[in-house]
C-alpha cells in the first residue's frame, strides 16, 4: 500500500529469517547413503543398531528387528536350497497384507531373487497369466489360497503351514550373506496394459 507502484511478486510475507527457516533449512533433506547399498544390506544394518526395537506391528502383533531379520532368514536359505534361486529368478507372492508378506518379500531379497506381487483377489485368468509370463520358481501363499492354485504352473510354499518346519539352527537363522548388487532386479509389478492383457 505505501509502494503502490511496486509488483506485487516483489514482496514477500516472510521476513529474511523466516525465508531462510522455510524455504532453505527445512528442505535440506538429502541424505548420503552408500551407492552400492540395498534393501538388504540397509536392513541387516538396521538389525544390528537396533535387534530389539520393534520393526513389524499388524493387527496386535509385532515383530523386533532381530525377530524379522531371523525369520526372513530361514525363509531365504530355504527358498535358495530348494529352488536354486540366483539373480534376476522370480517368486510370486500371493498374499494378502500380514506379517507374513513383508517376511516373504525380505527373505525373496535375502534369497538373491526378486519377487513378484499377486492380488488374492485378481480374477483367476490374471493370476495364471502373471504366473505363467513371469515363469515364477516359487509362488508363495497361505493356506487359504491352497485351493485356488491346485491348477498353476508352479511350485507352491504355503508360508503359515509350511514355515514352522524350516530349520531354526543358528546356520538358518544368520544372514545369508550374498553378494546382492543394487542392479539386481527387485520386483516385478503388472498393470493392466493397454491392450487388456497384464504387462510386467
Amino acid at each position: 500500500v505505501t509502494n503502490d507502484t511496486t509488483p506485487y511478486l516483489s514482496h514477500s510475507l516472510l521476513d529474511a529469517s523466516n525465508y531462510q527457516t522455510m524455504v532453505h533449512d527445512w528442505n535440506a533433506t538429502d541424505v548420503e547413503y552408500p551407492k552400492e547399498g540395498t534393501i538388504v544390506s540397509l536392513f541387516e544394518a538396521q538389525v544390528e543398531k537396533a535387534p530389539e526395537a520393534i520393526a513389524l506391528v499388524f493387527e496386535g502383533s509385532q515383530l523386533t528387528y532381530r525377530e524379522l531379520n531371523e525369520r526372513a532368514n530361514r525363509l531365504a536359505h530355504h527358498l535358495r536350497d530348494t529352488y536354486t534361486l540366483g539373480p534376476d529368478d522370480l517368486v510370486g507372492l500371493m498374499l494378502d497384507r500380514s506379517l507374513w508378506s513383508v517376511i516373504s518379500m525380505l527373505g525373496v531379497l535375502k534369497a538373491g531373487a526378486g519377487y513378484v506381487p499377486i492380488d488374492t483377489e485378481y480374477p483367476e485368468a490374471r493370476k495364471s497369466f502373471i504366473i505363467d509370463d513371469t515363469g515364477l520358481k516359487v509362488l508363495i501363499i497361505e493356506s487359504q489360497s491352497l485351493f485356488d492354485v491346485i491348477d498353476y504352473n508352479a511350485s507352491i510354499f504355503s508360508i503359515d503351514i509350511e514355515f514352522d518346519a524350516l530349520p531354526q539352527d543358528e546356520v538358518y537363522t544368520n544372514n545369508p550373506g550374498l553378494s546382492i548388487s543394487p542392479t539386481d532386479l527387485c520386483y516385478v509389478i503388472y498393470t493392466s496394459g493397454t491392450t487388456g492383457t497384464p504387462k510386467g
